[in-house]
């Protein structure tokens, strides 16, 4: 296949200096020495390897290519199925997956639970701080997790099996069939 050099004439008007390159491929976490000072002030001191880890994954370019994908394509809403059954499915990309299985296997969502020592809620903040940094879609769920563990005053049995789902540290993502448990993950939680 041929390629066409885009930058000679014809299709060049003008060239381009003022703009700086993507800032990917970085250490988001190396990169804010702010984080690393309240890290090691707050007591996180322990996490600061799992912090700078995922610190390299989210200024990653397979990350960004994640996000850019998974934002030019929105999540769509099948009401129906073919023979009109109501489901009320969402569709995500495949990226907004990605996304999301990121962010519930470096335990930006549960860690504190998991692993509730102290600095655990500095070193889980630290975490949500720079998956939020990547893109704030897949965030969304995670706060909701923290306001859904007031479940624990709900009766004793609810409570369990609810907590232990949403604490887990897994997730299946799309459609699942019935019986299948793969985890929680809340997208809504409400003080009533």
């Amino acid at each position: 296949m041929a390629t066409v050099d885009r930058f000679t004439p014809p299709n060049t008007t003008h060239q381009v200096v003022n703009q700086p390159p993507p800032l990917l491929d970085h250490n988001a976490f190396d990169a804010d020495p702010a984080l690393q000072a309240a890290l090691e002030r707050e007591g996180g001191a322990w996490g600061m390897d799992r912090v700078r880890d995922f610190g390299a994954v989210v200024a990653s370019s397979e990350a960004d290519g994640h996000r850019r994908r998974a934002q030019r394509n929105t999540p769509i809403l099948h009401q129906h199925d073919r023979f009109g059954h109501r489901i009320d499915e969402v569709e995500y990309d495949p990226s907004m997956h990605w996304m999301l299985r990121l962010g519930v296997e470096r335990e930006a969502n549960s860690l504190a639970w998991r692993d509730p020592r102290a600095g655990s809620q500095v070193v889980r903040y630290a975490l949500f701080y720079l998956m939020n940094q990547l893109d704030t879609g897949p965030c969304s769920p995670k706060p909701a997790l923290q306001r859904s563990l007031l479940l624990r005053d709900a009766p004793p049995a609810v409570a369990d099996a609810f907590c232990a789902r949403l604490a887990d540290g897994r997730a299946a993502f799309g459609t699942l069939p019935r019986g299948v448990d793969a985890g929680a993950i809340v997208e809504r939680a409400l003080a009533l």
